[in-house]
């Protein structure tokens, strides 16, 4: 290889920069440039999109085995360990997974390389960055230019688990949520900076100065020349923080009161902040827009959010793993799954009722129960119990006492 083939072989390449926003406000137009770090400078935005990976990082994810017509937990599976607590040497898995979230949110892609032993056996994972991978879906192929992790390989389709936002070509590649939220998160920002611009030193007070109208036109009365002096020394004194200024005797200060335009500017922030929850699929309750009057409320809206926003995203990425992780010779008989159960479980009382019903239905035994909470299993815990208040609709004949439709015919007879 020469030396120019090995350059661009190392070489990074550019990201295209985002076209620039025009937003009108107050009859003020801004130039706004929406880009990651713009986006995520709003405090709505940067909220949702923790929330959103915080709570898939927050679920354990599991090899799973089907034995029978169940699965179970492989707990001796490898890659077990690789998914669950240790991706690979530098990052934990609640740091790998919110990462790779965030990637797919923000970026509208999020790139995975299994890493293989000499067993042939996946043994990491390693999330590569934004922009150190590219993908060309002509040839179904990845261009891992990856200094951090020190990967420098070009993968067939099948090699790299490739997570996906929201796909406008057929599910080949993701577009970034940012992209069609441009224009709220412009208004956002220029939200944002009106507000800083309104409570800055020397923009708390409006107004213009004039000559004093006691004055007589003529000799002695200020020219514009000398009012244009004054106005630039006093907004000096007030940029610089001074609370008190001076004016001369033929001057006068005339203030002005905010417009209805600048009162609601509050206003304009929470619709905004409502349009960005739109986008993520998170509801305001969580980003502390709104609070729920009563309990019930609150637990409908987690129950939503999981339904509407979490599930799809937690099943896309289920899929994408199995597919690529899991031999196709053992598709059927293993598969990734994320563990639900402490989602829902979100308080003490939810929680006891929630393992009183498992164990009275005959779905959890004690003893599973007090090992889900760090307990030692007791004498007779394996056991499973169910409720004896129901009954096989046979029963009745069971226990050789006759039908409804046997005795029908009786009842006939004693009639005649």
């Amino acid at each position: 290889m020469g030396f120019l083939d090995y350059f661009k072989s190392k070489k990074r390449r550019s990201l295209v920069q985002p076209p620039m926003l025009q937003v009108t406000i107050n009859g003020q137009t801004y130039s706004v440039a929406t880009t990651t770090n713009s986006g995520m400078m709003l405090a709505a935005v940067w909220r949702c999109v923790d929330i959103v990976s915080g709570t898939v990082a927050s679920l354990g994810i599991d090899i799973e085995r089907r034995i029978g017509k169940y699965w179970q937990v492989d707990e001796s599976h490898p890659l077990e360990l690789v998914l669950r607590l240790k991706p690979n040497e530098r990052v934990n898995s609640f740091d790998f997974w919110k990462a790779a979230v965030v990637e797919m949110l923000l970026h509208g892609n999020a790139y995975i390389y299994p890493y293989f032993n000499a067993d042939n056996e996946i043994s990491r994972l390693y999330l590569i960055p934004h922009g150190k991978c590219v993908y060309d879906k002509q040839t179904d192929t990845y261009d891992i230019n990856d200094d951090d992790n020190n990967l420098f390989t070009t993968c067939n389709g099948w090699r790299i688990i490739h997570l996906k936002n929201m796909s406008l070509d057929g599910g080949f590649t993701g577009v970034s949520t940012l992209t069609y939220a441009q224009k709220v998160l412009g208004v956002g920002e220029s939200l944002d900076g009106l507000q800083l611009e309104s409570f800055a030193p020397g923009s708390t007070l409006h107004g213009f100065i004039s000559g004093d109208s006691s004055l007589t036109q003529g000799f002695g009365a200020p020219q514009d020349d000398q009012l244009k002096a004054v106005k630039d020394n006093i907004t000096s004194q007030l940029t610089s923080g001074a609370k008190i200024f001076t004016l001369p005797g033929t001057m006068k200060f005339n203030q002005l009161s905010l417009s209805p335009s600048d009162l609601q500017l509050i206003e304009s922030k929470n619709l905004n902040v409502l349009d960005i929850c739109r986008f993520f699929g998170v509801h305001p309750d969580r980003v502390f827009q709104s609070s729920s009057t009563n309990y019930k409320g609150s637990e409908s809206a987690q129950t939503a959010f999981m339904t509407d926003t979490l599930f799809p995203l937690i099943n896309k990425i289920e899929t994408e793993l199995t597919v690529k992780l899991i031999p196709n010779g053992m598709l059927g008989d293993y598969r990734v799954k994320f563990d639900l159960d402490d989602y829902y479980i979100s308080d003490m009382g939810a929680k006891a009722e929630y393992y009183t019903k498992m164990i009275s239905a005959g779905v959890l035994t004690p003893n599973e129960v007090r090992m889900r909470e760090g307990h030692t299993p007791v004498d007779g815990g394996d056991s499973a119990y169910i409720s004896c208040n129901v009954a096989p609709i046979d029963s009745a004949k069971i226990k050789g006492e006759p039908t409804s439709a046997e005795e029908e015919p009786k009842k006939k007879s004693r009639k005649k």
